[in-house]
């Protein structure tokens, strides 16, 4: 997964990214759990791995970095497609103080703490608090494409939808 990470594209080859993981019964756990907002921790509590995929701000010369975030989000991405590929499952997780996460480990201000994320294999979704359950049971559903793929300008449905 990381060796995936590791080969996302990014500007100018910086790869301003880190990971940090941790394990249950870690202290870096038990502080990510705890900064996070109690939906999350209903389903979190049974995962073993939480990671914090951390955005490195600047360049080495000290300059504004204006695409960390992007090449983040392509680092992760293929981090996650890997775990599949591994038969593992990634959940990337917004619901959470990024302050208190940073302050507790220890994270460079040169670092911003952009999503928790846990990694885990599929569990039996019969353990998973009911509200949660329903949620895992219920079909997925995401926007039409004519929402969000426009050609000639923006908001015109795209001619090869």
């Amino acid at each position: 997964m990381v060796e995936a990470a590791r080969w996302a594209p990014s500007s100018s080859n910086l790869q301003p990214w880190c990971f940090l993981f941790s394990y249950k019964n870690d202290p870096a756990f038990s502080a990510i759990f705890s900064a996070m907002v109690s939906f999350n921790q209903l389903w979190v509590k049974t995962a073993p791995v939480i990671g914090l995929a951390l955005g490195i701000t600047h360049d080495p010369k000290g300059n504004p970095n204006n695409s960390y975030l992007y090449d983040l989000g392509q680092a992760v991405a293929m981090l996650s497609i890997q775990a599949i590929s591994e038969g593992l499952y990634v959940h990337q997780i917004g619901g959470f103080d990024r302050d208190a996460v940073a302050t507790q480990l220890n994270i460079p201000l040169t670092c911003s703490v952009v999503t928790a994320f846990t990694v885990g294999y599929r569990g039996n979704p019969e353990v998973l608090h009911p509200n949660l359950l329903k949620l895992e049971l219920s079909p997925r559903r995401r926007k039409p494409l004519d929402e969000f793929v426009f050609d000639g300008s923006f908001g015109n449905k795209a001619s090869f939808l």
